[in-house]
């Protein structure tokens, strides 16, 4: 059976291809789950493609052989995506540098249309974008000649800006010899111009006349005692020289005891309530966790439901308790258990930003998605998984 239908899933894909997931499953028979592991598999096994441009919310998967038909896309591009795919369907290739920051930024959301190339030229390599269908050769071709006319310039404006560089660097060697040359002979002709004339008694008159002075300036009178306050630190350091082990000791007490005391505040700080709200707010990881020991009636409830569909629980993760789970599961189909990523909320109502939230955990975990909820559906919301997000599978708990 699970065969038989991943047979007319490829079979269906290779005759209408590309084909959005709505398409597929009228074939499968209007199950939204399954056909969305269907091609879940395919893709992983490089049977089928699949395309990053979307119409509306939904990507469409195709064969090789069929990338012409992706032209379709173009419809559906925003305006700036659409210009760029213009210039390089009629160039076939461009020079990434050669290019405004926006068509840059446009060729790299491009993926399905453009392709990326680097080329090693001398000693730089420069990024070129080719058009998705010519082959490898016609566009080496193309940037060879590109190359041909644009690069020898280059090189010879850099050529002839070298030659320039390296004269004035010449000169200015020559230029700098010549300096220290000349400043070298000014020196030695200074100094044999230039002779003091020293008396040979010159330094013993000069100490003499120096200590006369001293001597004027002293005052008769002068007294160098000791102040009394003086002597009294000097006879407290000698006292407190003989007690240095036990100062020691002291000092490594008084700092012991400041860093306990410090220590005991910051533990204040952090303890208590603040510590307890704080463990309530994290989300708790329980995947080495029974789910029966944990007392969360709401848990209980969507345990109990996967029981009954033969759903595996792989992990969960608590965000909050009694309202909110994370699960990864294990969902039986026609073609074996399909891994998924489920979301289950105690809401009474689901909204549009709901269904967006669990949207994104599941392409950033790329996985299917699994809403559970006892919630009813906003009007937006219906309309979102009808139209947009088909990939969500949206369940009641009750």
């Amino acid at each position: 059976m699970g065969l038989e239908q991943i047979e007319n899933a490829i079979a269906f894909i290779r005759q209408n291809g590309p084909v959005l997931p709505i398409q597929l499953t009228k074939i499968l028979g209007g199950n939204t789950m399954l056909s969305g592991a269907v091609l879940s598999q395919l893709v992983s096994e490089r049977k089928i493609r699949l395309s990053h441009a979307k119409i509306g919310g939904s990507s469409v998967y195709y064969m090789e052989g069929q990338e012409v038909k992706l032209e379709m896309l173009f419809q559906y591009l925003n305006e700036k995506d659409k210009q760029t795919y213009d210039i390089l369907h009629k160039q076939k290739i461009l020079h990434d540098s050669d290019q405004t920051t926006l068509i840059r930024f446009s060729l790299r959301q491009l993926k399905d249309f453009a392709k990326p190339l680097e080329v090693t030229y001398g000693e730089h390599t420069e990024l070129f974008w080719k058009w998705y269908l010519i082959s490898d050769e016609e566009a080496t071709e193309l940037i060879r000649a590109y190359i041909a006319t644009v690069f020898p310039q280059i090189q010879d404006a850099k050529g002839e800006s070298g030659k320039e560089e390296k004269k004035q660097e010449i000169k200015k060697d020559v230029k700098d010899e010549l300096k220290k040359e000349i400043r070298s002979e000014l020196k030695s002709e200074i100094r044999q111009e230039i002779k003091p004339e020293v008396k040979p008694n010159f330094k013993s008159e000069l100490k003499s006349e120096l200590k006369s002075d001293f001597k004027s300036n002293i005052k008769p009178d002068l007294k160098l005692e000791p102040k009394n306050h003086f002597m009294q630190d000097v006879k407290r350091m000698v006292n407190v020289e003989g007690k240095k082990e036990n100062i020691k000791e002291s000092i490594k007490e008084n700092i012991n005891q400041h860093v306990k005391e410090q220590v005991k505040e910051q533990v204040k700080e952090h303890s208590g309530e603040n510590v307890k709200d704080n463990v309530k707010e994290s989300q708790m990881s329980m995947a080495s966790v029974n789910i029966a020991d944990i007392k969360d009636s709401f848990l209980q409830e969507v345990s109990s439901f996967f029981k009954k569909k033969n759903i595996t629980i792989q992990s969960f993760t608590q965000i909050k308790a009694a309202s909110e789970c994370d699960f990864i599961i294990l969902l039986p189909t026609a073609i074996g258990p399909v891994q998924y990523f489920c979301k289950a909320k105690n809401k009474k109502k689901i909204a549009e930003s709901d269904i967006h939230e669990v949207f994104t955990q599941g392409q950033m975990k790329k996985l299917p998605v699994l809403l559970l909820s006892y919630g009813e559906l906003t009007k937006k919301a219906k309309e979102l998984l009808e139209k947009e997000l088909k990939s969500i599978t949206a369940l009641d708990l009750s």
